[in-house]
């Protein structure tokens, strides 16, 4: 995925996974650990950049 995606995919899995966390303090482990993945991924791609894109603030 390119940095664009990745956002995207961020977000989406943000929308899913954190009111599952307020609201009932579960942690949907997949949607959770595809997080983790995709985060992880964009910080090897922005490694060397000095700016994220203001597109990417959640």
């Amino acid at each position: 995925m390119n940095q664009i995606e990745l956002e995207d995919r961020i977000k989406k899995l943000m929308v899913i996974v954190l009111p599952q966390m307020k609201a009932k303090g579960v942690i949907l482990q997949k949607e959770f650990n595809e997080l983790l993945d995709c985060m992880e991924q964009l910080t090897k791609l922005s490694k060397d950049q000095e700016v994220i894109s203001k597109e990417s603030s959640f």
